[in-house]
């Protein structure tokens, strides 16, 4: 079964898309463990089954309700994923998006109300944009049910969508212990190269609900450095190496 996910930031007009983009969706009931209702539906015309995920900030969650998102990702394999952001608010919605990428599935940026950007002057190099993140770009208006077409003509062509290889470069005592965990968790546990470094770069960032998995699966390379990766503030600096790559990326495409 062919599966989408879409992701986003509350308030980037996530389920709007999604609307447009699906015949109708079927509420399936609450995801496990929290009273997030589940929707799902089928893009149009065909059986691609297209996930309305909730509205998060960030893959680290604050709530409960929140690490919906980063299970999914964690325990699914979706076909490739629909980043949907607000075209006005990129600098902040990048956040996720940089945390999505590295996970290393076929990914779509999409930038919502594009109309509200461009009604302020500004506008992005599309192709600036994906030659930085590594992944395809487009606009929409979801509201005006503009470029809803061009989405659905991408995920139609979701197997000829290459693997996302976004790789930012972390300061270099980072990128040294993410190779070292990352290379353990490969070889001793299995994980694939891009997820062993997905995990690691979680890890280190605090995320919480990566943190109980590395405690329910015994994930020795990353638990014996916990208090190396936390004294030396490796959460804060991922943070700003993030927001610094954002900013030049941004200007560059302006």
């Amino acid at each position: 079964m062919t599966t989408v996910a879409l992701i986003g930031n509350p308030n980037t007009g996530k389920t709007t898309l999604f609307n447009s983009l699906t015949d109708k969706y079927a509420y399936v009931g609450n995801w496990t463990g929290v009273t997030v209702e589940k929707k799902q539906g089928n893009l149009k015309g065909t059986d691609i089954t297209i996930i309305d995920l909730p509205g998060v900030y960030s893959l680290d969650p604050l709530t409960k309700d929140e690490a919906v998102v980063t299970n999914y990702l964690l325990h699914n394999h979706p076909s490739m994923i629909l980043n949907v952001t607000n075209a006005s608010q990129l600098k902040r919605n990048l956040l996720l998006t940089i945390e999505v990428l590295e996970l290393g599935y076929p990914v779509v940026l999409i930038l919502n109300m594009i109309d509200d950007l461009r009604r302020s002057g500004y506008e992005y190099d599309l192709k600036s944009l994906e030659q930085a993140l590594g992944c395809k770009v487009t606009t929409t208006n979801a509201r005006g049910h503009q470029g809803i077409d061009r989405v659905r003509e991408k995920t139609l062509q979701h197997k000829s969508l290459p693997p996302t290889r976004l790789s930012l470069q972390y300061p270099p005592m980072i990128q040294q212990a993410i190779r070292q965990a990352g290379t353990a968790l490969n070889k001793d546990f299995g994980y694939s190269p891009q997820v062993a470094r997905w995990l690691t770069i979680q890890y280190m960032g605090n995320n919480k609900v990566i943190r109980e998995v590395a405690k329910k699966e015994k994930l020795t390379p990353l638990l014996n450095q916990t208090k190396y990766y936390d004294a030396q503030k490796f959460a804060d600096k991922i943070f700003n190496t993030r927001l610094q790559f954002i900013e030049k990326t941004l200007n560059n495409a302006r």
